[in-house]
């Protein structure tokens, strides 16, 4: 009647839930990221905007939305060799880049060291 609203987005104090799962723990949740890996400027496509916009940060130092997700090859760090990877896949004589890809997905791996949040587009 007039007590909090306990549904699986909310916990128990009625407060809505950043992972939405179906039961309160009662402990603070660290949701997933949510990211397309290759696709740099978040637009859920992976094309040849994705490594122009990688080196403009790269050499701009400027903010990319999703590190993780620029991080193409999955080797913890963003650097020349993830644009140049999309690059050789697009024209085809590279590599698809690593999972979470060509869908959004949820980066479950603990041996990630990348800081940073989930793709805008993808949430």
């Amino acid at each position: 009647m007039g007590g909090p609203d306990r549904t699986a987005e909310n916990d128990v104090a009625g407060r809505i839930r950043p992972c939405h799962g179906a039961v309160d723990m009662g402990a603070y949740e660290m949701c997933p990221r949510r990211f397309i890996r290759g696709d740099s400027n978040a637009d859920l496509k992976v094309d040849l905007a994705d490594p122009i916009y990688s080196l403009h940060d790269l050499v701009a130092d400027g903010p990319m939305a999703c590190l993780d997700a620029a991080d193409s090859n999955d080797d913890t760090r963003v650097d020349i060799g993830d644009p140049i990877g999309i690059l050789g896949y697009l024209f085809q004589w590279g590599i698809r880049p690593h999972p979470l890809f060509p869908l959004c997905g949820e980066d479950r791996s603990d041996d990630d060291q990348i800081e940073g949040s989930s793709s805008p587009s993808c949430e």
